[in-house]
């Protein structure tokens, strides 16, 4: 079966898109320590699944060539599916009312507070 390249990209924005949503920050500060995080990052090549057991070290590294090859402009489109998550969001809170905004901060703290006490217990 063969896919065709438009679908394996739109799927791949779909998968991005629902990562970003899902680890999405929940404060402003969390948000800027993300950013940071993401600008200290650089590229290691990293083989698929199951493909170390598998390929030869001359595979390896044109696998590794591929992967820079890309590298940079899925990262473009990372950065700019990130820019439009955040924007979304920002138009959607903009609907809320001052009074929600504000039983939102609250909700989103007593999930904060309840993850790291699972947390903690889970640690002991």
């Amino acid at each position: 079966m063969m896919f065709h390249p438009r679908c394996s990209l739109a799927a791949l924005l779909v998968l991005f898109c629902f990562a970003f949503v899902a680890l999405a920050p929940a404060s402003a500060d969390d948000a800027e320590s993300s950013e940071t995080a993401k600008r200290k990052y650089t590229y290691k090549g990293r083989l698929p699944a199951y493909y170390k057991e598998v390929v030869t070290d001359e595979q390896k590294e044109k696998i590794y060539a591929i992967q820079m090859k890309y590298y940079e402009e899925i990262r473009s489109l990372k950065d700019k599916l990130l820019a439009l998550v955040k924007q979304q969001s920002a138009e959607i809170e903009a609907v809320l009312t001052e009074a929600q905004k504000t039983q939102i901060e609250q909700l989103r703290a007593q999930a904060k507070a309840e993850r790291e006490a699972k947390e903690k217990a889970a640690e002991e």
